[in-house]
């Protein structure tokens, strides 16, 4: 995570006061399970989400399928 130093966010005026960008995303890495055809179908914001997701599924010990 990164500090948003970017005058397109200072400009946003955002009632933020914590936020994070995504870097480099590598879809394969983070969603070996999911085919290529079906990762072409949603875009890099919903890809991330999904890994998230997966994480944070993994880190609470759910098993996947369950």
């Amino acid at each position: 995570m990164s500090r948003l130093e970017s005058p397109a966010f200072a400009a946003a005026g955002l009632p933020v006061h914590a936020a994070a960008q995504l870097g480099a995303f590598d879809t394969e890495a983070r969603l070996p399970d999911l085919l290529p055809a079906h990762a072409a179908k949603y875009n890099r914001d919903i890809l991330a989400t999904m890994a998230a997701v997966r994480d944070a599924l993994e880190d609470a010990g759910i098993a996947r399928g369950r």
